[in-house]
This record gives structure tokens, C-alpha cells and sequence, in this order.
């Protein structure tokens, strides 16, 4: 995942990387799932330990083509885990924190907590075909499969489940570490678009034009 973001070390606390097209949402600036998996990246090796738990509080954003420095801080060091922080900025600005907990231990849970939905196989799943508003962005570079609701083509405003599931996946990245999986974390949120019956990025457009016409005066 260190390859796919394109980060580079500078030395014991600082990386960096270019935001580059597979970087970005269709608005051309950084994908929030690519900011939080920068952050666990530089955790991880600074620390040279796994991620337990990590969650990014964003504040700004990073366009296209922006270089972005992330700089980790190892606030407390343990004997089994590490307390850390990473922040990301670009040109001074913060962008995102990542808080993270890191190290190892063994669950004595007897089960998982979570179970594998029954869902057709990823051969037997048809492609999730993007409009062409989203081409030029991460979702030209990570593969996906519709494993359970509706396509985009067949959203038409008629409330739908709200469950859904898809098969993901970064071509020629075959290992699952915690960096992917915050990229995949990301999709969830399109998920909305399943029991709406509607694109959530037209929803939102539609939303904020008609908060910045009523704001007009009357008359104007």
C-alpha cells in the first residue's frame, strides 16, 4: 500500500507523497480513505508495529497534484501497544490527524463478532460500472463488484434495502493490511445510494445548490 500511495521516507518521523490521480474523488482532491491510509502507513513503520484501531478527523483537503507531509508523533510507547498520532498537511495547512492505537495481542472471543454475508462468489458478481463523472479518480484503480443490490443504472428514487455488500479489491495488491481496508472503508458510505434509490452524489450537489439559492434575497 506504501507503493500504491507513493510514499516516500524522509527520515525517522516524516513522508511524503503526491496526490496523484488514483489518489483523488471525482472533485480532484484527496480521497479520505487514501488520507487515513497515509497516516497508517507512516504509524506502522515508525512504530514498527500493527495497526489495532485508527481513525482520521479531517480539516481540509489536498488537490490534485499537492505534495503532503505526514509526520508521526509516538506519544506513549508501551510494552504490548503504542499511542500515536500522524498529521497530514500540505503547504503548512493540516489536513487530516490520525489517531491510532498499535501492537499486537490474541482475542479469546470463541467466535468472530461479525458474519460473512451468504453472497454470490466475485465471478459470479457483475461489475460496479461507474458514470463517467467519476472517470479520472481512485475508482478507475480499485476494482469492484456489486455482491448484493442494485446498479447505478437502476436507481430511479424507488426506496431500496438497506443492506448491501461489494467485492473490492487494489489490482496486483494480494496481501489485506489495515492501509487497504481504510481505502475500502471509504465505499461504505455509497452504500447510502441502495435504500435512497438515488446517486448520494447528485443527492448532495442537488442540496447544497438549493441551500445557496434560498439564501438569495428576495427579489435578487
Amino acid at each position: 500500500m506504501r507503493g500504491f500511495l507513493g510514499m516516500e521516507r524522509l527520515d525517522e518521523s516524516t513522508w511524503r507523497f503526491r496526490v496523484t490521480e488514483r489518489l483523488i474523488t471525482p472533485g480532484k482532491f484527496l480521497f479520505g480513505g487514501c488520507g487515513l491510509a497515509s497516516g497508517i502507513v507512516a504509524l506502522e513503520e515508525a512504530s514498527e508495529r500493527p495497526t489495532i484501531y485508527a481513525a482520521a478527523h479531517y480539516l481540509s483537503f489536498a488537490s490534485l497534484d499537492a505534495e503532503v507531509i505526514v509526520t508521526v508523533n509516538l506519544a506513549a510507547v508501551g510494552r504490548h501497544v503504542t499511542q500515536a498520532r500522524a498529521v497530514a498537511t500540505e503547504n503548512g495547512r493540516e489536513v487530516l490527524t490520525v489517531n491510532a492505537a498499535l501492537g499486537t495481542g490474541e482475542l479469546t472471543s470463541p467466535s468472530p463478532w461479525l458474519v460473512m454475508p451468504d453472497v454470490p462468489k466475485p465471478d459470479e458478481s457483475p461489475a460496479r460500472v461507474m458514470s463517467r463523472r467519476m472517470d479520472n479518480s481512485i475508482f478507475d484503480h480499485i476494482e469492484t463488484r456489486i455482491a448484493s443490490g442494485r446498479r447505478f443504472d437502476d436507481l430511479d428514487g424507488t426506496p431500496g434495502s438497506p443492506i448491501s455488500a461489494l467485492w473490492t479489491r487494489v489490482p496486483s495488491h494480494l496481501d489485506p493490511s489495515a492501509a487497504t481496508l481504510a481505502i475500502f472503508g471509504d465505499f461504505v458510505s455509497g452504500g447510502a445510494t441502495q435504500p435512497l434509490g438515488r446517486s448520494t452524489m447528485v443527492a448532495v450537489s442537488t442540496t447544497r445548490f438549493a441551500s445557496r439559492h434560498s439564501s438569495r434575497p428576495s427579489g435578487s
